[in-house]
């Protein structure tokens, strides 16, 4: 079970800068409206670890300029771990939001461990974990007669931050195993650098993203 503190405020979007920057080593999930990185809608921010994880609700009362160097401060004294992390850093950047210096990325730890089977997050916090993870599909999305504005945020900030709870776990499962069967290296220095390269070519003005 995560355990979410939803970020509304200022005051709170300073706790969450604060604690996070004290980190080494986060997980970061984005929720969205879509897949196309360009045209979705960015529907809040996960960071954390296994014990605590923080929703950022998107778009927020924040002034932008405060999100952006809290967020750049976050990322640039943290290694990021994300699940696929080519659709991620191409959202942030696509949101005109900072990427991080360093990355890692579980579902590629989760391809050169085993190319057969799946490798989506839900799959594997299930079939790795053991965990009985909630989908996408089945969030609530509208207000109705008994669903308010504050319980939707309240629904997908737990399941943003199970996302993010499963991946930061994946990586120290993943990671041991990786070195243990002599693949870090190529993790490290190929398939990461791959993801740069194909962001790089992917986003429209082709300039270098990260």
């Amino acid at each position: 079970m995560s355990n979410v503190m939803i970020v509304k405020d200022l005051n709170q979007f300073k706790t969450m800068c604060e604690d996070l920057s004290k980190q080494r080593l986060i997980a970061c999930d984005l929720e969205s409206s879509g897949l196309d990185t360009r045209t979705v809608k960015l529907e809040g921010i996960g960071l954390g670890n296994h014990d605590k994880q923080y929703f950022l609700t998107y778009p927020t009362t924040i002034p932008k300029k405060l999100v952006f160097d809290g967020l750049r401060k976050i990322f640039n004294t943290n290694q990021v771990i994300f699940h696929n992390a080519k659709y991620d850093l191409k959202l942030l950047y696509y949101q005109n939001l900072p990427l991080p210096k360093k990355f890692e990325d579980t579902m590629l730890m989760a391809w050169l461990v085993d190319e057969n089977t799946s490798h989506s997050l839900k799959a594997l916090a299930k079939g790795i974990l053991g965990r009985d993870p909630k989908y996408w599909v089945g969030l609530e999305r509208e207000i109705n007669l008994f669903t308010t504005a504050d319980d939707i945020v309240l629904e997908l900030a737990n399941y943003c931050g199970d996302d993010v709870r499963n991946t930061y776990d994946l990586y120290k499962y993943y990671l041991p195993i990786l070195k243990k069967e002599g693949l870090f290296l190529d993790y490290q220095k190929i398939e990461l650098p791959i993801v740069k390269v194909l962001i790089d070519m992917e986003v429209r003005d082709r300039k270098s993203v990260v």
